[in-house]
């Protein structure tokens, strides 16, 4: 976008959280101020204060934008599916978090919040309530004890960092991919 199409576009309060959270990611959390995003837009901060009090104000939206976007609306949308099994529900959301590039930001995310108080507790409740929605959809296929608790960690470990990790080793994730990942979560272990 030219600086002449930015000046001219009126951004919304959706805008501003979409250009932080790929600044984050690409920047990280020390471009995470008023000064750096009207830059990054080509505006005033006037127009940032139009959208927000101050910046812990758009901090917690930005928070609650990632939470909402990149969790909150995924599991609802697959939980709305209806009569769906467990395992379905499970492929789904793999496919989902893959497709949407749900990830993305999850290493940024996490990285900020260890080093800003004001959304520490808000970003571990996001993690808390994925770990527990995925455990919740073992936990319904048919685990239990040990093999529940290291199938929900191993799942959300890899589904958290898959971008990062996609991004450096410059992988594309593939059908067959999802397809034999699948299959590695869903199938018992046999005991000896």
């Amino acid at each position: 976008m030219t600086e002449n199409a930015k000046k001219k576009r009126r951004f919304r309060q959706r805008d501003w959280l979409s250009v932080a959270m790929d600044v984050l990611s690409r920047k990280g959390s020390s471009k995470i101020t008023i000064d750096s995003l009207c830059s990054e837009l080509g505006v005033t901060k006037g127009s940032f204060y139009g959208h927000f009090e101050n910046r812990d104000d758009f901090i917690q939206m930005l928070i609650s934008f990632w939470a909402e976007e990149f969790s909150t609306v995924v599991m609802t949308e697959i939980e709305e599916r209806g009569d769906e099994l467990a395992i379905d529900r499970l492929r789904s959301l793999m496919h989902l978090i893959v497709k949407r590039d749900l990830a993305r930001y999850d290493v940024a995310v996490r990285a900020w919040a260890a080093q800003e108080p004001l959304i520490t507790d808000q970003v571990d409740t996001v993690f808390k309530k994925r770990f527990e929605y995925v455990r919740g959809l073992f936990r319904e296929i048919g685990f239990s004890g040990a093999e529940l608790d290291l199938r929900t960690e191993v799942f959300v470990a890899i589904h958290s960092s898959r971008s990062n990790r996609h991004t450096i080793m410059g992988d594309v994730v593939t059908p067959e991919d999802l397809e034999l990942r699948f299959r590695f979560f869903t199938t018992p272990h046999a005991t000896p």
